[in-house]
């Protein structure tokens, strides 16, 4: 029994539980880093792995990201903020420091793992599509919400990772992986076809940058010409099609009912007068918004279907009657009784659930997404208020942040003052955002220069860069690792992915764990499967 309780099993076993967390459970996350790292700690040789840590240069350079908090508390005058930064953080130490002081796992240990974690987020993605296809997306407001565990965009991220690791494994295959293509390659399918049930723009454009580099890269090893050939422009025949259905898409947006303001009618059939507020140019599906509007019957009848009241709110908390005209003008009705009596009980239901454009309804539609895009721009573009409307307020915090870091731009602000700099740069600047949308930057790269100045932004960069290019120029890095950095460095473009538990723990254990964790020699090994993929070709 305590050959099972071993050191190295217990190591092995704290690393399954993180790995099966982070999809699915955030206290199964937790009990993973307090197991993995008490493991680690009651060790008669803690003090000489503590002393190999200090004195690899890998290791100190990536450790170099959480020491700038500490430094940041030097400066920095809201304390409990500060302290509450570090513990989210806290992983950005802890599992570089274990994973770089201990044996690494060995080639089946960290495959065998790996599959573990995928077919934890296959397990995800089952519950989310039985949420989805059961009815209760509408209990949950918004189709984003089906990630039922962690947020959709850290799921995005795990799905696409999970993609791309399982075709490596597939590729470059092992004594230990024989039949792992006949189930890893259908999992990696499905996951795909998943992201667009999702809808997360993040992932599916990651997704389809990974694949394109994938492509080129393994493509380079197969010597028939012919072949190589197909595959790279099969590639790139999809690369142009997506372009194409992209600015389709925008044109499809664009295409726009005209109307003469004199030849609108005056009433409803029921004798109540219309409002037409012309001047207003919002559009749903091309069709006039703020047009043909009689409050009255709109009031009357749906009163008579909801629960909700017309004056009130709608489950997002978005003013109902608004939500409800936009609706209506997206199937092309008027705002009056009869509109009301054509719209059928999912369309009520949508509605209470601050749904305002009948196409979001579609479960497989990548336009949906496209067209919130473009509508958020158009309406940044005539200046409404963006409070709410998640494309444009990332715009709005974007500003901010950077603004703050040129307020404080060698140093930053530092560790605990980031929330009050923004609170007060909304307040000095009268931000038209409303209290509840005042936020941080969703910008990981201006959030780092804001904190910590450009001294700092630049030790950042170090810590991730310089261990990676290392590896690199001695040949032991793994493609997986690669594929890992891309996802996380594309994430950080639209997310604070440091800034959160899932977020900072996602990014820690996955650096430490393809850098740090599998075999250093890895790389080397990886060039001789590449030699073997070649022959198979002949």
């Amino acid at each position: 029994m305590f050959n099972y309780l071993s050191r190295e099993n217990i190591h092995i076993f704290s690393i399954l539980v993180m790995m099966v967390g982070l999809p699915l459970s955030p206290f199964l996350m937790t009990v993973g880093q307090v197991l993995f790292v008490a493991n680690w700690l009651f060790d008669t040789d803690i003090f000489d792995k503590i002393k190999r840590a200090l004195t690899n240069k890998l290791t100190l350079s990536f450790l170099a990201i959480i020491l700038l908090h500490f430094i940041g508390l030097l400066y920095t005058d809201n304390f409990d903020y500060a302290l509450r930064d570090l513990r989210v953080k806290l992983p950005l130490l802890t599992l570089p420091l274990v994973f770089a002081t201990t044996k690494p796992l060995s080639e089946q240990q960290w495959r065998g793992l790996f599959k573990l974690f995928g077919i934890a987020v296959l397990i995800g993605t089952i519950v989310s599509s039985y949420l989805l296809f059961t009815g209760a997306l509408f209990e949950m407001s918004s189709i984003r919400r089906i990630s039922n565990f962690i947020s959709h965009i850290r799921f995005s991220l795990m799905i696409c990772l999970t993609i791309f690791v399982f075709l490596y494994m597939a590729v470059f295959n092992t004594q230990y992986d024989k039949k792992f293509r006949w189930w890893g390659i259908p999992v990696a399918i499905w996951l795909a076809l998943f992201l667009v049930l999702l809808r997360s723009l993040t992932g599916l454009v990651i997704l389809g940058l990974g694949l394109i580099v994938f492509s080129m890269y393994f493509s380079s090893y197969i010597k028939y010409f012919p072949f190589r050939l197909f595959v790279r422009m099969t590639m790139l025949g999809l690369f142009m099609i997506s372009v194409s259905y992209l600015v389709h898409s925008y044109g499809r947006f664009k295409n726009r009912e005209d109307i003469n303001p004199k030849e609108l009618p005056t009433h409803t059939v029921n004798g109540t007068p219309y409002k037409h507020y012309t001047y207003r140019e919002a559009r749903e599906n091309g069709n006039f918004v703020y047009v043909n509007i009689a409050t009255p019957e709109l009031r009357k009848e749906w009163d008579k279907r909801s629960g909700l009241s017309f004056g009130g709110q709608d489950n997002l908390g978005h003013q109902l009657r608004y939500t409800l005209i936009r609706y209506m003008a997206s199937k092309g009705l008027k705002k009056d009784s009869a509109g009301i009596s054509q719209l059928t009980d999912e369309d009520i239901n949508a509605v209470e659930n601050g749904i305002s454009n009948h196409i979001f309804l579609d479960n497989f539609s990548i336009y949906a997404s496209l067209y919130r895009v473009f509508w958020e721009l158009e309406r940044y573009q005539e200046g409404t208020n963006p409070s709410g409307n998640s494309i444009i307020q990332r715009l709005y915090y974007l500003n901010a942040g950077w603004n703050i870091f040129l307020q404080n731009p060698f140093f930053g602000v530092g560790t605990g003052d980031v929330g009050d700099a923004f609170q007060t740069y909304y307040e000095e600047s009268n931000s038209v955002l409303q209290k509840r949308w005042r936020l941080r930057t969703h910008n990981q790269y201006v959030t780092f220069m804001l904190t910590f100045g450009t001294v700092g932004f630049l030790i950042f960069l170090w810590g991730i860069f310089f261990p990676v290019l290392y590896r690199m120029i001695k040949g032991t890095i793994r493609l997986p690792m690669l594929v890992f950095l891309g996802i996380s460095l594309l994430s950080m473009f639209n997310e604070d992915t440091l800034e959160t538990q899932a977020g900072a723990l996602f990014f820690a254990f996955f650096y430490a764990f393809f850098f740090w964790g599998a075999n250093p020699q890895a790389g080397k090994k990886q060039i001789n499967e590449k030699a073997e993929v070649e022959n198979t070709d002949n």
